[in-house]
């Protein structure tokens, strides 16, 4: 569901020929690929969206409602842990990266550009 979540944010909802779902099998890890140019506020976006939907909504909506089921609370838990990765390469995009600069992720390099 977290991978999903990033391709979700991407261009055409992930469904673009530039976006690849695959499963890294000596890390044993699912992984999201993007083979394009994203403005940095997108990867930004993209980076963020699972641990928002996942970790963050559901604390915010058993806030409101007064009721939060066990099960939302270890889904939100775990997926934190999980976002961690992502969470840092977003705090290193916003401030290593103008906001300004087109975005280039290639395994685990990244990339940016002014625009033209």
């Amino acid at each position: 569901m977290h991978e999903l979540l990033h391709a979700a944010a991407l261009p055409a909802a992930g469904l673009s020929a530039a976006t690849t779902l695959g499963f890294w099998p000596k890390m044993l890890t699912p992984y999201v690929s993007y083979e394009g140019e994203l403005s940095r506020n997108r990867h930004v976006l993209v980076g963020v969206t699972p641990f928002l939907v996942l970790s963050v909504v559901p604390i915010v909506v058993g806030f409101c409602f007064s009721v939060v089921p066990p099960w939302a609370v270890a889904l939100g838990v775990v997926n934190a842990f999980g976002a961690s990765g992502d969470l840092i390469g977003v705090g290193l995009l916003v401030f290593q990266v103008p906001s300004s600069a087109l975005v280039r992720s290639k395994g685990r390099e990244t990339w940016w550009r002014r625009p033209a």
